[in-house]
C-alpha cells in the first residue's frame, strides 16, 4: 500500500509540475517586466514587486484548490501519469490497452503494445500487422508498469533530490551563521550600543544584538525574530564615521525585514530550482535590498561621495563575505558592488520609500495575475491512439483482424484528437516524391504531416508511415522502390535497416541499390557496416561503390577500416577518394600505412584528402610523409600537408614548415606560421619573426605575430615591437596582443606608444598587454588612455590600472567614476571592485582544410 500512496503521489507531481513550472515563469517574467518599467523609480518599489512575485510563485499551488478552473493553458502541460501500478492480477483494458486497442467489454483485453527500434526488422507481411493474441498476465507481473515510461518518475525524484539538496544547504548556511552569533563576543561598548540605539529608534526598528566574531570579514545581518548584527574582530578600529555608516545599513535591514524576505526568495528557488527566472529573481531581491538600506544610509544625511569611498575601502580591503545560501546580508558583495556603487553616486536617484498607494497597487496588480493563473487549467490533452492504415485510408480491413476494427466510439475519439491538432509538421519528403509512393505510404506520411506537435501523435503516425513504407520496399516497380527507399532515408528510422540492407544485397537496379546505401548512411547504424562493405568492394555499380564508402564514413565505425584500406585502389577515383574521406572520418590508426602510401602516390586530390585524413588521425608516425608532401607540386596538397602537421603538433616537422614560410603561395605561408604556432616551438621564433617583418601579405604577417603569441618567448620582442609599427592595423592589433601573452617584465616602448594608435583594435589590445604585464613604468601611459575617446578602449584601460594597486592608479580609476559614459563608469566600479578584468582579445587564426565529400544519389 506504502508503494501505491507513493507512486500516486509522484503522479500528481508529474501532473502539476509542469503547469506550475509555466505559470511561474510568467509570474517572475511579469515581475521583471515591471522592474524594468520602475528602472527609474526607488530601489523600495523595484524590491517590492521582486518580493511580491516570490510570494506569488510560493502561492500557485493553492491555484489546485479553486473548485472552478478554465481551460486555458495549452494542453501539453496535461501530462498524464508516466506510470501507473496496478494492485491486481487483471490489467484493465481500457487503461492499458492503446485507443486504437480498446475493444467492447465482451472481447479478451489487448496486451499493451511496445514498440521496439530494432534495426533488424523485416518488412512486414499484412497478416503480420494484426495485433498479438493476449497472454494471461500472472499475479507476479501485477507490479509491471502499464504505460512503460520510468523516466518521468526520474523527473519527480530529479526534483526532490535537487529541492532537497538545497534546503540542506541553506540549513547549513543557516547554521553557520548562528554558530558565529553564538560563538561571538556580544558588543556592550557604549559607543557602539548608544549609537545602534538611537539609529534604531530612529528608523522605527526592533533592537538588535550587536556581535563581535572573528570569524567573519564582513558586516551582516541575520535572524528574524531576534535580529543579530555580526561584525568583524577587527571593527572597534575602524573610524567613528564608518561605524556610523555601518550600523545606519544593517539596522536598515532589520528595519525592513529583509531577512524575513530573503528566507521567503530561497525557499522558492528551492520549490523552482530548475527555472532561471527564479534565481533571477533571488539575486535582483537581493541587490534591490542592498540598495534600499543605501537609499536609507543617504537619507540619513550620509554624503554620497562618503559612503561610496567607505563601501569601496571595505570591499577593498575585507574582500568577500562567505556565507553562502544562509539567511544573512552581507553589507558588500563584489557582485553586486558595481551597481551599488553606480547608484549610490548617481545623482537625481529616488531615494524615497513605497507609499501605501503604490505599494498597494503594485501587489494587487501582482495578486491578480497569481489568481488569474490559479484559476487557469490546462485544456485536456487528446487521447493517445495507435494509427493504423484504416485510420489514414478508411480501410478497416488492412492490418486488422475482424475483432480489432474500430468501433464508432473509437473512431470518432481519433476524429476528436485530430481536430485538436493546432498544427502541422513540415513533410519528411517532399511532394513529388510522395506522389511516386504507393497511396498506403503517401496517406501515413500526409497523416505523419498532419499529426502536429503532440508527441505521441506524431509517433504512432511515423509508426504507421514506416510500416506501410516496409510494406513497400518490394514493389514491382523500380521507380516506387527508389522512392521508398529515399523516404525511408529521409525518415532515418532505425527499424527500417534491415529492409534497406535487403535492398542494397539484393535489388536489381543499380539506382535503388545507390539509395540504399545513401539511406544506411543517413540513419548511420552499425548494423549496416557489413552489407555496405559488401557493396563497396563488390557492386559493379561505381556510383553504388562510391555512395557505401560515404555511408562508412557517416558511420564511422572502426570495423569498416580493412575494408575502407582495400577501396583506396578501386579503379575509380571517385571511389578511392571517397574511401580516403571515410578513414578520416573514422579516425583509426590501422589506416596511416594506407594513407600515406596514397598521399606519396595518389592523384591531386587522393593526395589532398589523404593528407587531411592523416590530420584527423593525428598520426605521428606519418609525420616524414607529410614533411615529404610540403615539397608537393599542388598547392593545396601542400597547404593540407601543413595544416596535418600543425593538427599532430610533432617537434620534428619544425625545420621543414620554417622553410614552407618562404612558399611562393601566400596561403601556404600562413598556414606553415599557424602549424609553428600549434607547435609553440622555440626554434620557431627566428623565422616567423623574419616572416613578420619582411612578408609581403597581410594575412601572413597578421598570422606569424599571432604564432609568436602562442609561442611566447621574448626573443619575438624586436620583431613585435615592429609589427607595432606595421602599416596594417591588423598586424599592429595581433602584435599588441602577442606582447601581452609573453608577459615580459618591462613593457615595450612601442607598447606604451601604441595606446594612441588610430586603430581602436590596436589600442585596445595594447591597454590589455598592459594590464598582463603590469608595469608601473606604463602607468602615467593607461592614464592618458583614460581620454580616449572611444569608451572600450577606456574601460581596457581601466581594467589594466585595475591591476596596478598604486594611489595614482586608483585616483585616475576613482575619477572616471565621474565619466559621461554609463559603461565607463560601470568599468570604473568594477575595477574599484576588483574583478571584470578584460578577457583575452584572442584572435585566432584558423586555416583549416576541411574537405567534406558528400555523394549523393541523383534521384
Amino acid at each position: 500500500m506504502l508503494i501505491i500512496d507513493v507512486q500516486a503521489a509522484a503522479d500528481a507531481a508529474l501532473r502539476t509540475l509542469p503547469e506550475l513550472s509555466v505559470k511561474a515563469a510568467l509570474v517572475l517574467a511579469a515581475a521583471g517586466a515591471m522592474a524594468l518599467v520602475l528602472r527609474r523609480a526607488s530601489a523600495a518599489a523595484r524590491h517590492l514587486v521582486w518580493a511580491a512575485a516570490v510570494l506569488g510563485v510560493l502561492a500557485l499551488p493553492l491555484g489546485q484548490l479553486f473548485p472552478v478552473r478554465f481551460a486555458v493553458l495549452p494542453s501539453f502541460l496535461a501530462a498524464a501519469p508516466a506510470q501507473r501500478w496496478q494492485a491486481d492480477a487483471t490489467p484493465s483494458a481500457t487503461l492499458a490497452a492503446p485507443l486504437s486497442e480498446r475493444q467492447s467489454s465482451a472481447e479478451a483485453p489487448a496486451a499493451p503494445a511496445q514498440r521496439t527500434a530494432s534495426p533488424a526488422l523485416e518488412p512486414p507481411a499484412p497478416e503480420a500487422l494484426a495485433p498479438a493474441a493476449p497472454s494471461p498476465t500472472p499475479a507476479a507481473a501485477s507490479w509491471t508498469p502499464a504505460g512503460g515510461a520510468g523516466w518521468a518518475r526520474l523527473l519527480v525524484a530529479a526534483w526532490l533530490i535537487g529541492a532537497a539538496v538545497l534546503v540542506i544547504r541553506l540549513l547549513v548556511g543557516t547554521a553557520t551563521v548562528w554558530w558565529l552569533a553564538r560563538t561571538g563576543e556580544r558588543i556592550d561598548d557604549e559607543t557602539w550600543t548608544l549609537a545602534a540605539d538611537r539609529i534604531s529608534r530612529a528608523f522605527d526598528a526592533p533592537s538588535a544584538r550587536l556581535v563581535r566574531s572573528r570569524w567573519t570579514e564582513m558586516p551582516m545581518t541575520w535572524g528574524v525574530l531576534r535580529p543579530v548584527v555580526l561584525l568583524p574582530a577587527n571593527a572597534d578600529e575602524w573610524p567613528a564615521e564608518r561605524r556610523e555608516v555601518v550600523l545606519r545599513h544593517e539596522l536598515a535591514h532589520v528595519a525592513r525585514r529583509d531577512v524575513a524576505t530573503l528566507a521567503v526568495a530561497q525557499l522558492a528557488c528551492a520549490v523552482y530550482w530548475f527555472n532561471p527566472l527564479s534565481w533571477v529573481a533571488l539575486g535582483q531581491l537581493r541587490a534591490e535590498a542592498e540598495k534600499c538600506c543605501d537609499d536609507w544610509v543617504l537619507r540619513a544625511g550620509t554624503r554620497a561621495s562618503t559612503y561610496a569611498d567607505h563601501l569601496l575601502e571595505m570591499v577593498r580591503i575585507i574582500g568577500r563575505a562567505r556565507v553562502p545560501a544562509a539567511l544573512a546580508l552581507p553589507m558588500a558583495q563584489r557582485s553586486t558592488f558595481e551597481g551599488r556603487l553606480l547608484a549610490i553616486l548617481e545623482p537625481g536617484v529616488d531615494r524615497g520609500v513605497v507609499r501605501g498607494r503604490q505599494a498597494l497597487l503594485t501587489t494587487a496588480g501582482l495578486a491578480a495575475l497569481v489568481l488569474a493563473l490559479g484559476a487557469m487549467r490546462p485544456a485536456d490533452a487528446a487521447p493517445l491512439a495507435v494509427r493504423d492504415a484504416s485510420a489514414i485510408h478508411g480501410d478497416a480491413s488492412y492490418g486488422r483482424t475482424e475483432a480489432s476494427r474500430e468501433t464508432p466510439e473509437v473512431r470518432m475519439e481519433v476524429d476528436a484528437e485530430r481536430a485538436a491538432a493546432s498544427g502541422k509538421e513540415t513533410p519528411i519528403v517532399d511532394a513529388g516524391v510522395l506522389a511516386k509512393l504507393p497511396a498506403r505510404a503517401s496517406a501515413a506520411l500526409e497523416a505523419m504531416a498532419n499529426a502536429g506537435t503532440s508527441t505521441g501523435a506524431a509517433q504512432e503516425a511515423r509508426g504507421t508511415a514506416v510500416t506501410a513504407l516496409l510494406a513497400a520496399v518490394r514493389d514491382a516497380d523500380v521507380a516506387v522502390r527508389q522512392n521508398v527507399v529515399r523516404a525511408l532515408g529521409s525518415m532515418q528510422d532505425p527499424r527500417s535497416v534491415q529492409a534497406l540492407i535487403n535492398a542494397l544485397r539484393t535489388d536489381t537496379d543499380a539506382q535503388v541499390r545507390n539509395t540504399a546505401a545513401w539511406a544506411l548512411g543517413q540513419i548511420e547504424d552499425r548494423a549496416a557496416v557489413p552489407a555496405l562493405l559488401q557493396a563497396m568492394a563488390g557492386d559493379r555499380a561505381v556510383e553504388v561503390r562510391r555512395t557505401s564508402a560515404w555511408a562508412l564514413g557517416q558511420i564511422e565505425d572502426p570495423a569498416a577500416v580493412d575494408g575502407l584500406i582495400r577501396a583506396m585502389h578501386d579503379p575509380d577515383a571517385e571511389v578511392r577518394k571517397t574511401a580516403v574521406w571515410a578513414l578520416g572520418q573514422v579516425q583509426d590508426r590501422r589506416a596511416v600505412p594506407g594513407l600515406t602510401e596514397s598521399l606519396r602516390q595518389g592523384d591531386v586530390e587522393v593526395r589532398r584528402d589523404a593528407a587531411w585524413a592523416l590530420g584527423q588521425i593525428e598520426a605521428k608516425e606519418a609525420v616524414p610523409a607529410l614533411v615529404a608532401a610540403m615539397r608537393d607540386a599542388d598547392k593545396e596538397v601542400r597547404g593540407t600537408a601543413i595544416w596535418a602537421l600543425g593538427q599532430i603538433e610533432a617537434p620534428e616537422a619544425v625545420p621543414g614548415l620554417s622553410g614552407a614560410l618562404r612558399d611562393a603561395d601566400a596561403h601556404v605561408r600562413q598556414q606553415a606560421a599557424w602549424a609553428l604556432g600549434q607547435i609553440e616551438s622555440e626554434s620557431a621564433v627566428e623565422p616567423l619573426s623574419s616572416l613578420l617583418q619582411n612578408d609581403a601579405d597581410v594575412e601572413v604577417r597578421t598570422t606569424a605575430a599571432w604564432a609568436l603569441g602562442q609561442i611566447e618567448k621574448e626573443a619575438a620582442l624586436p620583431a613585435l615591437s615592429a609589427g607595432l609599427r606595421d602599416r596594417a592595423p591588423k598586424v599592429r592589433a595581433q602584435s599588441a596582443w602577442a606582447i601581452g601573452q609573453i608577459e615580459p617584465d618591462r613593457a615595450p616602448e612601442a607598447l606604451g606608444a601604441a595606446l594612441r594608435d588610430e586603430d581602436r583594435e590596436v589600442r585596445r589590445n595594447a591597454a590589455w598587454a598592459l594590464s598582463q604585464i603590469e608595469d608601473p613604468s606604463t602607468t602615467a601611459a593607461l592614464r592618458g588612455a583614460l581620454r580616449d575617446g572611444d569608451p572600450e578602449v577606456k574601460q581596457a584601460a581601466l581594467r589594466a590600472l585595475a591591476g596596478r594597486g598604486d594611489e595614482a592608479a586608483a585616483a585616475a580609476i576613482a575619477d572616471m567614476l565621474r565619466d559621461p559614459d554609463p559603461q565607463v563608469r560601470a568599468a570604473a566600479a568594477a575595477a574599484m571592485g576588483g574583478h571584470g578584468m578584460n578577457v583575452n582579445p584572442r584572435p585566432q587564426p584558423r586555416p583549416q582544410p576541411r574537405p567534406r565529400p558528400r555523394p549523393r544519389p541523383a534521384f
